[in-house]
């Protein structure tokens, strides 16, 4: 039978990255200068980097002040001071300028070292993955430090171990960061085995995870994520007050993800959490905030399209493919408890491209793998 299926050469798909690149910083210093630039944390760490200030170490909290010793700020501030070893950069502006080189060389390699040929959705994906990267995190905060984390996940999951390696490699990731950027990712690392046990229990009988298994998982992030709330209530109560906290906050930004009932209750608090994961995937909420937000709900929809895609058929797709999926299934998870508002939420999901391109089935091996899909 003909295939007539358009392929596009990878370096036509670089060469268009390029412009894509210089679109997301046109975007970035024109219609988000206000939203994303004037107020970017980048501004006060600059100083300290010059200075050399920071210092990297754990985010263990200290016997004696009962203190993490570091945070994500302070490492990051670390980390590129240590990038600019030639003292090439002084201001915000020159950093960013390192920052966006030495990144988007990072994301042109995964996509050349992947596939030679993209069909013309998964490079409109890739496109729209590298000019959100360049309009939000490439510059000089903590989400490039934290797109590291997932870079060194894409390197396990493409390496030639074995499944369980790079199952519990994943884990360990997420435990490293959770010690050297932001203590919380140690959720995500206890959800991705939930999601791995979900996993077994859906495809015990079948291959396809059909509507009514989904709902099924669902229910049990629902169950799972109440019990936890009330075991963490008497076992660690500082954790779940400030759980409690962080989910009923409101910000000042006009993508808000407040609560929808704003309620202690936990089982209504539950039930916001679960609604929270269907917001995050499926954002149409932001249409009603005006053309600026369309690409949030394109970008978004593109994701979630992936992640049901592969979730659908998580046991005929190829087990990097599988992993790269639980990965992102713990990461959205995680997610739901301390997101304050769309665009951060965004912006720090944008760093997992290199997960994303995994968990799409963009490589050469996949076309091989899953002839059935």
């Amino acid at each position: 039978m003909k295939n007539n299926n358009k392929y596009f050469s990878v370096y036509i798909v670089l060469l268009l990255s390029l412009i894509a690149i210089i679109f997301g910083k046109v975007v970035r210093y024109t219609i988000m200068e206000e939203t994303l630039v004037i107020p970017g944390i980048g501004w006060s760490m600059v100083d300290d980097i010059n200075a050399d200030n920071y210092d990297f170490a754990s985010t263990i909290k200290d016997n004696e002040t009962d203190e993490a010793k570091s945070n994500a700020t302070k490492n990051a501030g670390f980390i590129f001071s240590k990038i600019d070893f030639l003292n090439l950069a002084d201001t915000y502006y020159e950093y960013e300028i390192i920052i966006s080189i030495v990144w988007n060389i990072f994301v042109l390699l995964i996509i050349f070292n992947l596939k030679k040929n993209y069909l013309l959705l998964e490079m409109l994906f890739i496109l729209a993955s590298v000019s959100v990267l360049n309009v939000f995190d490439f510059c000089l905060a903590k989400e490039p430090i934290q797109m590291l984390y997932f870079i060194l996940m894409y390197l396990i999951l493409i390496s030639k171990k074995s499944q369980t390696f790079k199952f519990v490699g994943s884990i360990l990731v997420f435990l490293l960061s959770a010690l050297t950027y932001r203590n919380y990712y140690i959720l995500m690392a206890c959800f991705m085995v939930f999601t791995y046990i979900l996993y077994k229990i859906i495809t015990h009988d079948e291959k396809a995870v059909k509507l009514g298994k989904t709902l099924f998982i669902f229910l049990a992030i629902y169950f799972c994520y109440f019990f936890a709330l009330n075991i963490s209530k008497y076992l660690a109560s500082d954790a779940f007050n400030e759980l409690i906290r962080v989910r009923l906050r409101t910000s000042t930004a006009a993508s808000d993800m407040r609560a929808l009932f704003m309620s202690e209750n936990l089982v209504l608090f539950t039930l916001d959490y679960l609604i929270m994961i269907f917001r995050m995937l499926i954002p149409i909420e932001l249409l009603r905030l005006g053309p600026k937000y369309f690409i949030y709900v394109l970008y978004q929809v593109m994701i979630s399209f992936i992640m049901f895609k592969s979730l659908k058929n998580v046991k005929l797709i190829s087990s990097d493919r599988r992993i790269a999926l639980f990965i992102y299934f713990a990461f959205l998870l995680g997610s739901a408890t301390f997101e304050p508002d769309f665009g951060s939420w965004i912006r720090h999901e944008a760093v997992l491209f290199p997960i994303f391109m995994i968990m799409a089935g963009f490589s050469n091996k996949e076309k091989t793998k899953n002839k059935g899909e």
